[in-house]
Parts: structure tokens; C-alpha cells; sequence
């Protein structure tokens, strides 16, 4: 007995198999990391199969099957795209990165639903703000939902904030001031980044001003 399964995701990956089938790995809120089948991928003109591109929001039909490991895709449509990425290679290839990074570090049944959001968060801010700044945004955002909050505010041992040189312990996750930090391995950065940056629960709050003392 076949169930039909209905969700929206972003493709992450395809890989031929076959002659003429596919495998695509999207990113669903549901359910996560999903590997489907396409038959006939390379050949069939129907079901929608010219929207399989990268960075598009679709909406997928898929078919669990007993008789088979993996689902089948059955159909999609186009629920949402985002032109200033298409038209832009810069945010083109870093949105690719997004999907590449998601991609490695996500394992597949945990819970992404957060993650999904963010990415489609991502690309949405791509159209008004710097590519910088968002980019800094959502690697803090997703490291923060995979269990790895930085305090980029303030010196972890003294508490320090504001000017002058710091620099990032990748083993602590956070910020030490010159004379507390030992070089060694430390990442040198110009000043710490101000509380109201990271407090921020969406990416269209980013201020302009914001974003220049991150590229700064």
C-alpha cells in the first residue's frame, strides 16, 4: 500500500541514476532531509520537471511506497522564487553555499523545521541587503539551531566590549579580548559586534547600519 505525501522544499542535490532516472535530496520542514526518485527525469517533459532548479520553493507530491527504499515524485509545482538571485551571480553562488553547508551538516529524520525557515529567510534578504551581512546572519542563526551559540559581544573572560582588538576562539565560541586571548589559533577581528545585531529574530530587521560595521 502507497502513501501520498504532500510538502514544500528546496532542492539540495540531484545525482543521475541510471540512464535516464534521478535522485533529488530536498529540504523540507517536515521532512527534513528527503531523498526522492525521479523516473525518467532525463526524458519526461511532464510533472514539472523543469522546475527542479536550485534555489526555487516548490511544493512536492511524493508516493511512499512499500515496494521500494526510496519515495517517488510524483509531482511539483512553483510556490515561490527569487529573481534578484537568478539575475546575480554573487548571490547566486552564495546561496548555493547555504545549500551545500545545509546539505553536510544536516543528518537525516532530525528536526529542520527552523532551519528550512531560515534559508527561506535567507534568500528573501538577498534582494535589499548585503550579501555580507546576511551571510553572517544565517551562519550564526543555523550554527545557533544545530547547538552552537557564539557570544560575539564581549570578551568571554573579562567581559570587555566595544573597541579595540579581539580576537574569536573557534574552541570556546566567543569572543577574547587582546589581553585575554592567547593568539594561538585565534581568529584576529577588528571589534566586537554589539548585542542588538545578534538579538535580532528576523533578517528583514537587519539595519543598514548594522550590516556597514559588519563589513567594516
Amino acid at each position: 500500500m502507497s502513501l501520498i505525501v504532500q510538502t514544500e522544499a528546496f532542492l539540495l542535490r540531484s545525482v543521475d541514476y541510471s540512464e535516464s532516472h534521478r535522485i533529488l535530496t530536498f529540504l523540507s520542514p517536515e521532512e527534513g532531509l528527503l531523498s526522492v526518485m525521479v523516473l525518467g527525469a532525463k526524458k519526461s517533459k511532464e510533472r514539472g520537471l523543469g522546475l527542479l532548479d536550485y534555489l526555487k520553493c516548490l511544493h512536492l507530491e511524493i508516493e511512499h511506497s512499500n515496494k521500494s527504499s526510496l519515495p517517488f515524485l510524483k509531482n511539483l509545482k512553483l510556490l515561490e522564487h527569487y529573481p534578484w538571485i537568478e539575475k546575480d551571480y554573487e548571490k547566486t553562488h552564495q546561496a548555493l553555499q547555504w545549500c551545500a553547508l545545509i546539505r553536510q551538516v544536516l543528518q537525516p529524520g532530525l528536526e529542520v523545521k527552523e532551519i528550512y525557515f531560515l534559508l527561506r529567510e535567507a534568500l528573501k534578504a538577498l534582494q535589499s541587503l548585503p550579501i555580507t551581512g546576511v551571510d553572517l546572519v544565517f551562519l550564526k542563526k543555523l550554527m545557533s539551531l544545530l547547538g552552537y551559540d557564539l557570544d560575539l559581544t564581549s570578551c568571554k573572560d573579562c567581559d570587555k566590549k566595544g573597541e579595540g582588538t579581539f580576537f574569536f576562539n573557534p574552541s570556546w565560541g566567543a569572543l577574547l579580548c587582546q589581553d585575554c586571548a592567547s593568539v594561538e589559533g585565534a581568529l584576529r577581528i577588528s571589534k566586537s559586534f554589539s548585542q542588538d545585531f545578534w538579538s535580532l529574530e528576523n533578517l528583514h530587521l537587519i539595519r543598514e547600519e548594522q550590516l556597514k560595521e559588519v563589513k567594516e
